[in-house]
C-alpha cells in the first residue's frame, strides 16, 4: 500500500508539473511554468517524501480563497481584444494547485490535482499551437492513464473507501457473502491473471479500433480551430509585422529574434520538382520613400498610395513574344505559409503572377506589393497560406532587375496624366536635405567624380555606389548601437562621419540618400534575406532574425546595359535595380536537428492547428480555395463524385460504367471482392478459430497435473463439471468445489485436500515421489470416487423424480 500511495505521489507531481509547462514558456507566461515545477518538485520532496511538513486543509482554504480573490482583480476592466482574463485563469489553476500540491495526500486531493491538471491543458490548448504543446501532450496522457488506473487501485485498496464495482466481482453463484478479491498463491497464476486482465478479444479491438479512429477523425476534421487569437502562446503577442513607418532602430530589433515568421517553398512549375537557389531567398514585404529630416530617430515612411492602384488582384503572368525567350527564365511557383504578425504586410517575390484565384493576397500596383485581403475584418494573429508564381529566378540566380509595373499596367493606369511618373513617384523618391547629411552628399559625389566619363550613367553611378559604401566607405555591419549619439546630428549623417557600424538599414539608408543626391529616384525595401534551407520539407525557412533592408533604384530603360537580362517581363519601361549595399554576414547553419524540428513544427501547424472551416471545405467538396489546383485535390473530389453518382444507382455517363448501363469493371470489381469475402470468412476466421481453440487445449493441457495420482483426481471432479482451467491452482481447484456442491461434503473435502496438500509437498517440497504409491492416496481416491458416484446418483434420482 505505502508503495502505491508513492508511485501516486511521483504521478501527480509529474501531471502538475507539466500541466504548467503546457500553459506556455514565453515571457508573459514565463512565471507560471516556474511555479508549477517548484511546487510540484518541493510538494513531492518536502511533503511527501521526507515529510518534513504539510499544509492544514484550513489554511489551504483560506489561500486559495485569496489566490481567487487576487485573480478576479486581472478579470478588470474587461477587454474582449486582450488575453488578460485567459492568463488569470492560468495563474488561479497553478496557483490552487500549488497550494493543493503541498498538503497530505489523499484520494481526494489526487482527483483534485488530475481535474486541475485537465483544466490547464484546456486553456493552453485555447492559445498555445506551437509545438511543444503538442509534444507536452503526449507524456501528459501516459501519465494521466497510469495515474487513473493507479487511482483505481488505490480507491479498492484503501479500507475507508467503497470499492467502484461494487459486489460485481463476487466469486461463486450461491455465496453472497464471499469477499470482493480473489487470491492465489501460485506465481504462474497471478502472471497468467496479469495477462488475462490485460487481454482484450480480437474482435472487440478490431470493432472498436477502427471506430473510434472514424469517429475521432470525424470530429477533428468537422470542428473548426480557433482563429482568434491563433498562433500565440499563452499571454504572448503576434509576431510584429513591417509597417508603412520604420524607424532605424526597429528592424535591428528584430534581428535579434530568432522566431519563425515563414515558410516558403519553391517548385519548378514545369515538374513540380523542389527549386534550389544558387544564392539567397529576397522576400519583398514592404517599401519605404520618405525620410524624416526634420527627426532625431531616422524614421522612414510609406508615401500614400492612390486608392485605384492598391488592393487589386494579382497581375496576370508575362508571356513573351518570342518563344525563345522562355529558354531566359524559369516558372517557378511560391507557396509560402506565413505566421500571425501584427500588421496586413504578405511578402513576395516580384515579378509575381496568379496561378490560383489567390483570395488570401491582393497587389499594389508600382510597388509590387502583396497584402492580406480584408485585413481589416480578420485577427491579426491568424496565419495564412498564399501561392503565386514568378519569374524572378533563371537557372538558380535571381534577376536584380525589376520592371516597375505589370503587364498590362502602365498602359491602363499610369500613362493617365495624374499618376505621371514625375508628380506622383520623383516627389518623393527624390527627396533629400543635403544640409542634414552634407558628408553623405559630399562622399558621393567625390566617388562619382572619380568615374571615367563612360560610367557616369544611372545604372553604372548606382552600382558603383553601392560597392563604395559596403566596401569602400570603412563602414562594418554590427547589431551593437550601444555607442554614443548625438541629438543634434542626423543619424545617417552620425553613422557615416562618427560610428562608421550599424546594420543593414543604416547602409540602405546612406545609399539611398546618396543615389537621390545623384538625381537617381531610390527606396527602401524592407523584407527577409535567407538562405536557411530545410531539406527533409523541402523550404527556406525564414526567421525574424532574417529581416533586411536593401535599395531599390529607378532606372530608364535606355540606361538598362544589355548584359542585364529583363526576359519574363515586358520588354519596355522604367525598371528597379535592387542594390544590397550591407556587407555580408555570414548566416549561422542550422544542425540536422534543428531542420527536423522545423519540419514537424510545419507539419503540426499545416495539418492540426490550422485546419479551420476553410481548410475543411478545401479538404471537402466546399467551394475551392488555393488547393482547387492541386492535383491530389481534384483526384479526391473526383473520387467523392463518382461514390456520390454510385450511391444514387446511376452508373451512366462517367460514372463506373463508363457511358454503359451494364459496367464491365464494376462487375469485375463486385465479383473478386465477394470471392475475397468469401476467402477470409472460410479460410481466415475457421483457421483462427482452429488455432484459437488449439491454443485452449494447450493451456489445458498444461493444467493437467504431472502426477498420476493427482491426475485422477481431477479426471474425477470433472464427472461433476469442475473443470480445472489453465490458470487455476490445485487450492484454488478445492475452494471452488467447495463452493459448487452441497451434499457429500464431509466425505470428499478432506480426501481432496489430503491428495492436493501432498501434489505440493511433491512438486514443490521436498517429499519423496514414492509417497504417491502409499495404501492412504488409494483410499483417499476410492473415498473420492464414491462421493462421486453417490452425487451423481443423488443428481439422477432428482431428474427421475
Amino acid at each position: 500500500m505505502h508503495r502505491l500511495e508513492m508511485l501516486l505521489k511521483i504521478h501527480f507531481a509529474l501531471l502538475a508539473l507539466l500541466g504548467g509547462l503546457v500553459l506556455g514558456l514565453n515571457e508573459q507566461s514565463g512565471g507560471l511554468p516556474a511555479v508549477a515545477v517548484i511546487s510540484a518538485l518541493g510538494g513531492f520532496v518536502l511533503v511527501d517524501w521526507l515529510k518534513l511538513f504539510a499544509l492544514p486543509p484550513f489554511i489551504g482554504y483560506i489561500a486559495m480563497g485569496g489566490i481567487a480573490i487576487y485573480c478576479i482583480g486581472s478579470f478588470i476592466p474587461l477587454s474582449p481584444t486582450s488575453n488578460r482574463q485567459l492568463l488569470a485563469v492560468a495563474e488561479l489553476l497553478v496557483l490552487v494547485q500549488a497550494v493543493l500540491l503541498v498538503q497530505a495526500k489523499s484520494r481526494r486531493t489526487f482527483e483534485q490535482i488530475g481535474i486541475f491538471c485537465l483544466l490547464e491543458i484546456v486553456v493552453a490548448a485555447v492559445f498555445n499551437d506551437a509545438l511543444t504543446f503538442a509534444i507536452l501532450l503526449v507524456p501528459i496522457a501516459i501519465l494521466g492513464m497510469s495515474a487513473a488506473v493507479l487511482l483505481q487501485a488505490y480507491s479498492l485498496a484503501s479500507p475507508q473507501d467503497t470499492p467502484f464495482l461494487g459486489t460485481s466481482l463476487v466469486l461463486g453463484k450461491k455465496n453472497k457473502q464471499a469477499a470482493d478479491w480473489g487470491s492465489c498463491h501460485s506465481p504462474s497464476s497471478i502472471r497468467n491473471w496479469a495477462r488475462t486482465g490485460v487481454r482484450m478479444p480480437r474482435p472487440i479491438i478490431a470493432t472498436l479500433g477502427p471506430a473510434i479512429s472514424i469517429i475521432g477523425l470525424v470530429f477533428f476534421y468537422t470542428i473548426p480551430r480557433t482563429t482568434e487569437n491563433e498562433g500565440m502562446a499563452l499571454g504572448s503577442t503576434p509576431q510584429v509585422g513591417f509597417s508603412d513607418s520604420v524607424s532605424l532602430e526597429q528592424v535591428g530589433q528584430l534581428q535579434t529574434n530568432r522566431s519563425i515568421v515563414m515558410r516558403v517553398g519553391l517548385t519548378n512549375a514545369e515538374d513540380g520538382q523542389p527549386y534550389h537557389l544558387l544564392g539567397p531567398l529576397y522576400l519583398r514585404g514592404r517599401i519605404v520613400n520618405m525620410y524624416d529630416f526634420g527627426g532625431r530617430s531616422g524614421r522612414w515612411t510609406s508615401s500614400p498610395v492612390p486608392l485605384l492602384l492598391a488592393n487589386r488582384r494579382l497581375p496576370r503572368e508575362y508571356w513573351p513574344n518570342r518563344r525563345t525567350d522562355d529558354l531566359f527564365f524559369d516558372r517557378v511557383n511560391v507557396q509560402i505559409h506565413q505566421q500571425p504578425q501584427s500588421t496586413s504586410a504578405a511578402f513576395s517575390i516580384p515579378p509575381y503572377y496568379a496561378i490560383d484565384s489567390a483570395k488570401q493576397v491582393r497587389h499594389t500596383v508600382g510597388r509590387w506589393l502583396l497584402d492580406r485581403a480584408n485585413f481589416e475584418l480578420e485577427s491579426s494573429r491568424s496565419r495564412i497560406t498564399y501561392r503565386f508564381g514568378t519569374h524572378a529566378y533563371r537557372k538558380g540566380q535571381s534577376s536584380r532587375i525589376l520592371r516597375a509595373y505589370a503587364p498590362g499596367e502602365e498602359e491602363t493606369i499610369v500613362k493617365r496624366p495624374k499618376f505621371q511618373r514625375e508628380q506622383w513617384l520623383l516627389r518623393t523618391d527624390l527627396q533629400i536635405d543635403p544640409n542634414r547629411v552634407p558628408s553623405v552628399v559630399q562622399a558621393a559625389d567625390d566617388h562619382v567624380a572619380t568615374l571615367p566619363e563612360s560610367k557616369r550613367n544611372p545604372f553604372d553611378i548606382a552600382t558603383s555606389l553601392s560597392n563604395y559604401i559596403s566596401h569602400g566607405a570603412g563602414l562594418r555591419y554590427t547589431l551593437d548601437l550601444t555607442m554614443p549619439h548625438d541629438q543634434q546630428v542626423d543619424p545617417i549623417e552620425e553613422f557615416f562621419v562618427r560610428n562608421k557600424a550599424g546594420h543593414c538599414q543604416y547602409f540602405a539608408s546612406t545609399l539611398a540618400l546618396m543615389l537621390r543626391h545623384q538625381g537617381i529616384p531610390s527606396r527602401l525595401v524592407i523584407g527577409y534575406k535567407t538562405n536557411e534551407f530545410n531539406p527533409y520539407a523541402s523550404h527556406y525557412v525564414v526567421r525574424q532574425s532574417h529581416a533586411h533592408v536593401w535599395v531599390e533604384a529607378l532606372i530608364d530603360d535606355s540606361d538598362i546595359p544589355e548584359t542585364e537580362l529583363t526576359f519574363g517581363q515586358p520588354a519596355s519601361g522604367p525598371a528597379w535595380i535592387r542594390l544590397d549595399p550591407t556587407p555580408g554576414n555570414e548566416m549561422t547553419p542550422q544542425g540536422r536537428l534543428t531542420h527536423a524540428a522545423n519540419f514537424f513544427s510545419g507539419v503540426y501547424e499545416n495539418w492540426i492547428m490550422d485546419m479551420d472551416g476553410n481548410r475543411q471545405k478545401e479538404l471537402g467538396l466546399g467551394d475551392g480555395g488555393e488547393e482547387e489546383s492541386n492535383p491530389m485535390m481534384l483526384t479526391f473530389r473526383g473520387i467523392i463524385f463518382r461514390i456520390q453518382r454510385f450511391a444514387s444507382g446511376n452508373l451512366h455517363g462517367g460514372a463506373l460504367a463508363a457511358g454503359k448501363w451494364f459496367s464491365i469493371p464494376a462487375a469485375i470489381g463486385g465479383i473478386a471482392i465477394t470471392i475475397g469475402l468469401l476467402l477470409i470468412i472460410r479460410l481466415r476466421f475457421p483457421s483462427w478459430f482452429h488455432w484459437r481453440r488449439r491454443s485452449l487445449s494447450k493451456a489445458n493441457e498444461t493444467a493437467r497435473a504431472q502426477l498420476p495420482f493427482y491426475a485422477e483426481t481431477v479426471q474425477q471432479l470433472a464427472r461433476l463439471g469442475l473443470q480445472r482451467e489453465g490458470t487455476m491452482t490445485p487450492q484454488e481447484l478445492v475452494r471452488r468445489t467447495d463452493q459448487q456442491i452441497d451434499r457429500e461434503k464431509e466425505n470428499l473435502l478432506p480426501p481432496l485436500q489430503f491428495l492436493t496438500d501432498l501434489y505440493y509437498a511433491i512438486r514443490f517440497g521436498k517429499q519423496n515421489p514414492s509417497a504417491a504409491q502409499s495404501d492412504t492416496v488409494r483410499d483417499s481416491l476410492q473415498q473420492i470416487e464414491r462421493s462421486i458416484d453417490n452425487l451423481t446418483n443423488q443428481s439422477n434420482s432428482d431428474l427421475q423424480s
